[in-house]
This record gives structure tokens, C-alpha cells and sequence, in this order.
């Protein structure tokens, strides 16, 4: 259930009891849910191997055989087979070349995303069930609760896995939430991120491009969820989880459908740092906001495209005040390639622009990155990590950066070697344990 703490109550939680218990083809794409979610939860089967594939095989084989009437084809229960067969198998883990990952959180379980997240996906079955809901004539005519809202998670979880754009509007699984751009702090209380968002010029939002305007309200929404998450975090519960999954879901949703505009492509038309600032945000969101589980997660594709965008630039055009959000996109750069050889070339490219903007320590340069989306919960250790090997290479080269080169450094020929500093006891006492909602990957 798209909820991370589903309601028995919930008038698509009795329709989905009623259908599957009601439906064989249904109760058997159930049973072999269910079978993946405990082989997950406890690292042990329920059934035999060999029993849990002919479960398997049977419910594929049946609903292919009501697929080909029309009539038992439109209905709920067909959809609703064919999207729990969406995605099935063993759980994808991290690919053991990379040495590191980056730190992603809080609530990087909510919405079952730590396991939606790791089943593979069977593209036959996506485009299958995208063609059931065009026969059904859109969303809007999926008319049992529930199912619209279910559609709409795993949606989004696909889109985010190859970074997108979502094929259905968003469902809320509750009624649909308010997005603060900005919420309020509880009164009384400090505001423990005053600044986050507020170095996006405000410009953008009178621009005549639309992209660029919903850029900035979707990154503006970005930070009033990782304000409200923060808070969550720290016991001060302003939303209930229902209400965290729906915002979470609309904000991810939002982001995934922004347009590309790449200046690799012939030019931007729209704003010369839209490209990277969007691709920016959507590495901020697989972090912070959507934290997709390390492995599956797009985290190489996301850089691939940043780091061709960012050569398509000509740095000469970037100004002053533009070079403090260069700065930050360059930081999410750096952050999710850490354990990578290519975390280098935008440790190199970072350099110049930290020069120029006289960031000469770890909270000058940190005071920058909380004007624009950062979590320091989650951020701080992999940032200041960055700020180490910027630091290391600001010393050992000088001169312009030059983003065409295959790593933006006046010396080529550096060894390729990636650095990892040390972390201090009292670092490792600010980490989250096991039971709080950050996640640190080893």
C-alpha cells in the first residue's frame, strides 16, 4: 500500500481486500508479493523456491489469458495484476566496484521505498499497464480507491529510476496535500534553516520562461519539504507520514516533469543554468527528498548528464553572483560521484570557483550550499569531505577552470586516485544510528 503506515480503515484498503480475495489471478499476484516483501523483511522464504516460480508462472500465465478479453481486461482487478507484476525478482544490491557511497536520508523507508526502490522492473509490464489505462481512457476512470494513488507511486518510482518523466499525473493516496513553499517554524521555536532556498533569484520567478518559473517553485517547494523533514527528524511532527508520502510523491513528481533544455543540444533558450541547476536539484532529491536506495539508484546517469552539461558551458558568461550557485550544483556533482573516478573532475572544476569566491574553509563554504537545498544531517560529512579535496587541489594547481577538458584541471596528468579523508570521533558521535530515520551507507 502506497501509505507507510496504511489505514485498515482506508476505503482503498477494504476495496483491495475485497478484489484479491475475490479474485484468484489477483490473490495470486498477492501471494508472490507478499512472498518478496518477507524473503526482504526477514532473509528467509515462506515457500520453497521452486514453488514460489510456479506461483510466479501461474499468474502470468492466467492474466495473459483474461488480457486477450477486452471486457475482463478493462477491469480494476486486470490493472491491478498487471501493475503488482510491474516489478518482481530478487532485490538489486550495490554494485561492489564503487568503494563508497554517498549519505542519503531521512526517511529513506517511507512509502516502502527501500524496497520499491530495489525490485527489478519488467518494461514489458509498464508499457502493458500504460496501454490498459489509455483504453481506460486516463487515470480518471481507474474508479476503484485506491488503485489511482498505487499507479501513481510506482510511476514515480520508475520515473526516478532512469530520471524521467512520469507517464500519469500525480494521486495522492490521502486528500491532496498543501505544498509550502516556505512553511513556518512551530511557534516559539527557532528556525533551524533560515536560508535554505533563498539563493535562487527571486528573478526567476517574474521570468517570461515558464520552465524557468516552475524551476524555482519546485525548488522553493524542495526546501519547505526538507524544512518540514528536518523538523520530522527532530520530533517536531507538523505533518503525519500519510501526509510526508503525499508531499514527497507531488514534489518528485513536479521535479521529474521540469523539461530538459541542455546547452549541449544548440543552446539554451530558456537560462544558461537551467539545465544544471534542475539536474542539480533532481541529485539533491535521490539524496534528501526521494532518497532511492544506493545501487538501483540513477546516481551515474545523474552525474553523466550534469558533467555534460557543465562542459557545454563557456565559464567566462557565469557571473559572480551566478558562481555561488555554480558552486552548489558543482557540490552535488562531487557529492554523488563520491567513490568514483569521476568525483575528480568536479573536485577540479570546484576549485576555481571557490577561489573566486574567496570560500577559504569548511563553513565558509558550507554557509554558501545552505542558501540553496542542503540538509545537514544528511550533507554535512560528504560536504565537508568535498571541501577537504577542493581545498588539497586548490594548492596543488591554479588557472582558470576550463569545463571542456576531460577533467576541468590546467594539469592533466594528476594521478587518478580518490581520497577519502579520516573522520574524527566526534564526527562518528554526530552520525545517525541504525534506528533514526538518516541513512549512511558504507
Amino acid at each position: 500500500m502506497p501509505s507507510s503506515r496504511p489505514n485498515v480503515d482506508h476505503p482503498g484498503n477494504k476495496a483491495f481486500i475485497q478484489m484479491i480475495t475475490s479474485d484468484p489471478i489477483l490473490f495470486d499476484v498477492w501471494e508472490v508479493h507478499t512472498e518478496v516483501h518477507h524473503r526482504f523483511k526477514f532473509k528467509r522464504p515462506l515457500i520453497p523456491d521452486y514453488d514460489f516460480d510456479l506461483l510466479h508462472s501461474r499468474s502470468i500465465r492466467n492474466l495473459n489469458v483474461r488480457l486477450h478479453d477486452d471486457k475482463l481486461a478493462r477491469e480494476d482487478s486486470t490493472i491491478l495484476s498487471v501493475l503488482g507484476l510491474t516489478m518482481y525478482g530478487e532485490l538489486m544490491v550495490r554494485p561492489p566496484e564503487r568503494t563508497r557511497w554517498p549519505s542519503q536520508g531521512p526517511l529513506t523507508n517511507l512509502n516502502g521505498i527501500d524496497t520499491i526502490g530495489r525490485l527489478r522492473s519488467f518494461k514489458q509490464h509498464i508499457n502493458g499497464l500504460d496501454d490498459l489505462i489509455r483504453w481506460r481512457g486516463g487515470m480518471q476512470n481507474v474508479k476503484t480507491p485506491g488503485i489511482a494513488p498505487l499507479l501513481s507511486v510506482l510511476d514515480i518510482t520508475e520515473a526516478t529510476r532512469v530520471l524521467g518523466i512520469p507517464k500519469f499525473p500525480h494521486i495522492p493516496w490521502n486528500e491532496d496535500p498543501a505544498i509550502f513553499e516556505m512553511p513556518q517554524p512551530p511557534e516559539g521555536l527557532p528556525d533551524p534553516m533560515p536560508d535554505i532556498g533563498r539563493g535562487f533569484p527571486e528573478e526567476w520567478k517574474q521570468s517570461d520562461s515558464r520552465p524557468l518559473q516552475d524551476l524555482f517553485t519546485t525548488v522553493r517547494y524542495m526546501s519547505g519539504y526538507s524544512r518540514l523533514i528536518f523538523n520530522h527528524s527532530e520530533g517536531i511532527r507538523l505533518q503525519s507520514t500519510g501526509t510526508l508520502t503525499d508531499l514527497r510523491n507531488s514534489i518528485q513528481h513536479r521535479l521529474l516533469s521540469l523539461p530538459a533544455c541542455p546547452n549541449a543540444q544548440g543552446g539554451n533558450g530558456i537560462y544558461h543554468l537551467y539545465e544544471s541547476t534542475r539536474l542539480g536539484a533532481q541529485i539533491y532529491s535521490l539524496l534528501c527528498v526521494y532518497p532511492y536506495p544506493a545501487g538501483p539508484a540513477p546516481f551515474a546517469e545523474a552525474a553523466s548528464r550534469l558533467k555534460r552539461e557543465l562542459s557545454s558551458l563557456d565559464p567566462r558568461t557565469i557571473s559572480y553572483k551566478e558562481s555561488k550557485l555554480l558552486l552548489w550544483i558543482l557540490t552535488m556533482g562531487a557529492i554523488v560521484t563520491v567513490g568514483t573516478l569521476d568525483r575528480l573532475w568536479f573536485i577540479y572544476a570546484l576549485g576555481p570557483v571557490a577561489c573566486r569566491l574567496q570560500v577559504e574553509s569548511w563553513p565558509d563554504m558550507k554557509s554558501l550550499l545552505l542558501t540553496f537545498l542542503w540538509l545537514s544531517k544528511t550533507n554535512d560529512i560528504d560536504g565537508r569531505d568535498v571541501w577537504d579535496e577542493v581545498s588539497s587541489s586548490i594548492f596543488e594547481h591554479s588557472g582558470p577552470v576550463r569545463f571542456s577538458s576531460a577533467t576541468p584541471s590546467v594539469v592533466s596528468s594528476h594521478e587518478m586516485s580518490i581520497r577519502t579523508r579520516s573522520i574524527s570521533s566526534a564526527e562518528i558521535e554526530e552520525r545517525p544510528g541504525d534506528d533514526q530515520p538518516f541513512s549512511t551507507p558504507s
